[in-house]
């Protein structure tokens, strides 16, 4: 036991001397570790700048695209707006045309002026025109207007 203790023990010089070139060893590691960081943290602070650049960038790229979509879009839409708004003209147009002409055509249709044919009173004016109408249309009810040249009144059947 007394060779056990021997070979454990340890001068307070060694000790000293083992702490020193410990402390030496932790301050080294320190220190690389301190370079490490530093390096790592202005790579990563570079990296970061750089990023951050491209990014502004790729903003100001993006609010001029929009800029220029948002224009394009203003001039699309006055380009549709003024087709519609000449198609719809057009369309009203061509619907008073056809409402024009539709009453025309319903002005002259079933319009008889009858002439030559003594008058013997409204009533039998219609039915003569009746007649005609069933020689002609057999079996049709056509709506008639008839008026006497001179008179002003206008009988319905």
């Amino acid at each position: 036991m007394a060779k056990e203790n021997s070979a454990k023990e340890i001068t307070l010089s060694d000790l000293y001397a083992l702490m020193t070139e410990n402390q030496q060893k932790m301050e080294e590691r320190q220190q690389n570790l301190e370079e490490t960081v530093l390096e790592s943290s202005a790579d990563l602070a570079k990296k970061i700048e750089d990023s951050t650049v491209a990014l502004m960038k790729r903003i100001e790229t993006v609010e001029e695209e929009q800029l220029t979509i948002r224009h394009d879009f203003e001039k699309h839409v006055e380009d549709v707006n003024s087709v519609v708004n000449v198609f719809r003209e057009d369309v009203a147009e061509q619907i008073r045309e056809e409402i024009l002409e539709f009453e025309r055509r319903k002005q002259r249709q079933n319009k008889f002026i009858i002439f030559g044919v003594d008058e013997k009173g409204d009533n039998e004016d219609v039915k003569f025109v009746e007649k005609l109408l069933n020689n002609i249309c057999p079996g049709q009810k056509i709506k008639t207007d008839v008026t006497r040249i001179g008179k002003r009144e206008v009988r319905n059947s």
